[in-house]
């Protein structure tokens, strides 16, 4: 996460994190030229205004520390400061997750050897469905970050889990909640963190009125809009649309149906593909 003297931002994997945190630091580190920020540093006459903090990961606990903190770990004396996030659309998300190929690595999975032994011969050269498929084996064990055991009831999706282990105070105690009625209601928002969403479908604008809102001139903006894509995933055809199946259409359409009715309380709405 980085903690900025303005705002704390959470970095959620595959939303363009990586160019939201070098457009941020970039803009931070620059504000008063990067040799005077390194003397004013050096003999402390300037205080950082920007902070990377790199945290246990508590989504999949056998990892390492990395960028991406949950606002759960934010220090409390930071808690006072907007928080601020990222999110994408839960189709694009899930077609580029498989397109990125981070989960080939079988360490990354949660998934066991036997199973990837027995049920998917072919690992890791899989298609779309079978990707699914792979998924589907991966939600049974998702929620035994709360307690060894825990059954995924109520067939959550692995990018509603992960939303609700970032942005909910507490998330052991939110995700045993979900369900229709929770969300609908509204009753979810006194459990969720107050959390300001940009859009990565319009980051470049959003990142630019956030830094503007800051503080920051246009000339110390100038760059935001001008910056080179980071991290894309490319695609073997030009029409996304082409590259999905009706299997996992309605994988995504069913499995994150809670964080799509979310998202859209929020004003962010998004269509489900079309296959023609």
């Amino acid at each position: 996460m980085l903690i900025t003297k303005n705002f704390v931002m959470l970095n959620v994997p595959k939303t363009g994190t990586t160019f939201s945190r070098t457009v941020i630091k970039k803009v931070y580190n620059n504000k008063y030229g990067a040799i005077l920020n390194k003397i004013g540093y050096k003999l402390k006459i300037l205080k950082r205004e920007i902070i990377e903090l790199k945290l246990p990961n508590i989504k999949m606990p056998t990892k390492s520390l990395d960028q991406h903190g949950v606002y759960s770990q934010i220090p409390t004396k930071y808690r006072n400061r907007p928080i601020v996030s990222v999110v994408r659309n839960p189709y694009s998300r899930f077609l580029s997750s498989y397109k990125f190929r981070s989960w080939a690595n079988p360490t990354q999975l949660t998934v066991s050897k036997e199973i990837i032994k027995n049920k998917f011969p072919s690992f890791p050269n899989l298609n779309l469905d079978t990707y699914v498929d792979l998924s589907l084996e991966a939600e049974k064990t998702r929620l035994e970050w709360i307690k060894e055991g825990v059954e995924n009831i109520h067939d959550l999706g692995p990018q509603t889990i992960q939303f609700v282990q970032f942005f909910f105070k507490n998330p052991e105690e939110a995700i045993l909640k979900i369900n229709e009625e929770y969300i609908t209601s509204g009753a979810y928002r006194k459990d969720m963190a107050d959390i300001r969403f940009l859009q990565v479908e319009n980051l470049k604008d959003d990142l630019y009125n956030l830094l503007s809102e800051c503080g920051f001139t246009k000339k110390e903006l100038a760059f935001v809009k001008e910056h080179k894509k980071m991290n894309v995933t490319k695609s073997k055809t030009k029409a996304t649309n082409k590259e999905w199946t009706e299997k996992a259409l309605q994988y995504v359409t069913y499995r994150e149906r809670f964080l799509f009715l979310i998202l859209k309380d929020f004003g962010i709405e998004y269509q489900k593909p079309n296959l023609d």
